[in-house]
């Protein structure tokens, strides 16, 4: 570079920084192959004046150049002429004004512009540089920038014809799906042979359609399937996961909060609070499960999904690691059900033709055979025994009062064919006079007394069942030993007692199911008894197996014990005296 053009530079690069501002935005550069030809006018005194924006007037007012106008102008004329809506955003003028161009497709600016969209990038995005004396690469600087600005510009330009394209797709209207139009859109044909042809040349004039046992090539599937697949309906899977979790419900209905709750009510009522005891530990345990797993729930219907395979691992898990029971196990998948049903989903323990889950039952069934029978030993508490025990507890084994209240419970429950559960609770703040057998419910007559049980097992709809005790001469007498104890209890707890339960203990609360068994067990032990094998249920058994020995007629037993079928005949025990007398028999 000749000597006077780079004096003449440093002195505008002077005069610029004076006036605070940077000369490589406001001093115009020759390029270095027009260094020699732009310096004669310098030369003969012509005076040096810098570039501004503003000065071209041509440029600067012309209306119709987008370099003059707002960006609100510009996503106008965008939106106007090109039919493009710019989203709501942070985007630069330079940007808008290169996708005014593209798309009205004016060549002649598209260079200004460019270099301005350019200037105007350099500006925002990166911190202003001092001047540079080196002209050559802030040419090829530029040229780069330009280049890099070109590439960006057919990005957005492809990108818009891409937008215009899903546009043109989502406004067109959906054409149903078929096989035909499948088979038509893929130029796909059978390859039959003659006599396939033949066949389907005669069958595909008939208004019913092409039987698909007319062409061997096809298999042949059930009409259920075929009228899923000709309907192009969804095939549901195979099992519980392939149908609907729940059934739709009205919503009116659904925001009904007094029938929603007398529902909920009803759902609670159809089983015992002890079967709902036993199903809310179940679910718990399945939950529980899934949670070990990371099985998320439903957000439908905030349960756990539900389908044979977990169904079936879940087993799987109680018998392996809960070391659970097979009648256990079984307890748990009705808990499950329950809890499903309750919340409008269909039973996840029937197949969608409302059978057994197959490969569940199979489970199920290894299972129990492998573990066996492992039926708890109970053995009857006959009338001798229990006079043993009677004849005890007059001698004082407890307090006066708790000997009288535990001989009047044996006798009761022995000669009422009582289960353990009609005269006990299973806790003591568990009492519900409501439910539970209280001293009201005791009826005294001449030569016998009545016991009204409110609820029983063979009682869902609770009508009550009145059970009669009859005097008798013999020892023991449940008449005269439920006198005794209604007297005693009069005299420990004065006043109207009709409401407060039957048997209580000492500190006046009801006899519940553990404390009653202990009791029985102790004085079994004092009678050379192995109480260990005797609980409750004993008494009923006893009942049962001495009407038996008794001679009673069947449908006595069925009466007294309250059976509705032949089940009773698994509490009678026989003795190995009587198989012997009948063996004598055969005989004769």
């Amino acid at each position: 570079m000749p000597r006077s053009n780079r004096s003449r530079i440093a002195s505008a690069t002077r005069r610029s920084n004076s006036n605070g501002i940077e000369s490589e935005d406001h001093v115009n550069l020759p390029e270095r192959g027009n260094v020699n030809n732009d310096s004669e006018p310098d030369r003969q005194g012509s005076s040096h004046t810098r570039h501004h924006p503003y000065r071209d007037n041509e440029s600067t007012w012309d209306m119709d150049n987008p370099g003059n106008w707002t960006v609100a102008e510009l996503k106008q004329r965008l939106l106007e002429d090109c039919g493009i809506k710019v989203p709501r955003g942070s985007i630069s003028k330079a940007t808008l004004k290169l996708w005014y161009i593209e798309n009205k497709g004016t060549t002649s600016t598209v260079s200004v512009n460019s270099a301005s969209a350019t200037q105007e990038i350099e500006q925002s995005t990166e911190p202003q540089i001092t001047t540079r004396e080196n002209t050559g690469s802030d040419a090829t600087n530029m040229a780069t920038l330009l280049s890099t600005l070109n590439n960006v510009t057919q990005c957005f330009s492809s990108l818009q014809d891409t937008v215009r394209q899903l546009t043109a797709e989502k406004t067109e209207k959906r054409q149903n799906f078929g096989l035909g139009n499948w088979y038509s859109s893929n130029g796909a044909e059978a390859t039959f042979t003659t006599r396939e042809t033949q066949n389907f040349q005669n069958t595909v004039n008939n208004s019913a359609g092409i039987r698909s046992d007319s062409i061997t090539n096809v298999d042949i599937v059930s009409p259920s399937l075929q009228r899923q697949i000709t309907e192009d309906s969804t095939i549901p899977n195979i099992g519980t996961s392939g149908r609907h979790h729940t059934t739709q419900m009205p919503t009116v209905l659904q925001s009904h909060l007094e029938l929603t709750s007398t529902v909920h009510n009803l759902l609670e009522g159809a089983i015992t609070p002890g079967t709902r005891t036993a199903y809310s530990t179940g679910y718990e345990q399945f939950a529980r499960f899934m949670a070990l797993h990371n099985i998320p729930h439903d957000p439908t219907t905030g349960l756990p999904p539900i389908s044979e395979d977990i169904l079936t691992f879940f087993a799987t898990h109680c018998y392996k690691f809960l070391k659970l029971q097979h009648s256990t196990i079984k307890l748990y998948l009705c808990g499950i059900r329950f809890k499903y049903l309750k919340h409008n989903v269909m039973s996840p323990l029937d197949s969608l033709e409302t059978k057994p889950l197959p490969r569940l039952a199979l489970i199920l069934k290894s299972i129990k055979r492998q573990q066996g029978s492992n039926t708890m030993t109970r053995l009857p508490i006959t009338g001798d025994i229990l006079l043993k025990m009677c004849k005890k507890l007059r001698c004082g084994m407890f307090s006066p009062f708790i000997d009288a209240m535990l001989e009047c419970a044996c006798t009761v429950a022995f000669f009422g064919f009582l289960r353990c559960g009609e005269f006990t609770v299973k806790r003591s703040t568990d009492f519900d006079p409501s439910r539970h057998l209280c001293v009201g419910d005791i009826r005294i007559h001449d030569n016998m007394c009545t016991l009204t049980l409110k609820e029983s097992k063979t009682d869902p709809f609770r009508k009550g069942i009145t059970i009669q005790l009859h005097q008798m001469s013999q020892d023991p007498c449940p008449v005269k030993i439920l006198k005794k104890y209604l007297a005693l209890r009069q005299l420990a707890i004065p006043g109207n007692t009709n409401s407060r339960p039957l048997f209580i203990s000492e500190n006046n609360a009801a006899l519940d199911r553990t404390q009653f068994i202990q009791y029985c067990r102790r004085v079994l032990n004092v009678c050379g008894y192995d109480s260990c094998k005797y609980n409750g249920h004993s008494f009923r058994i006893g009942a049962a197996t001495s009407a038996g020995a008794g001679k009673v007629e069947d449908h006595l037993i069925k009466i007294l014990g309250r059976w509705s079928s032949d089940c009773y005949c698994r509490y009678i025990r026989t003795s190995s005296v009587s198989i012997a007398r009948a063996q004598r028999q055969l005989l004769h």
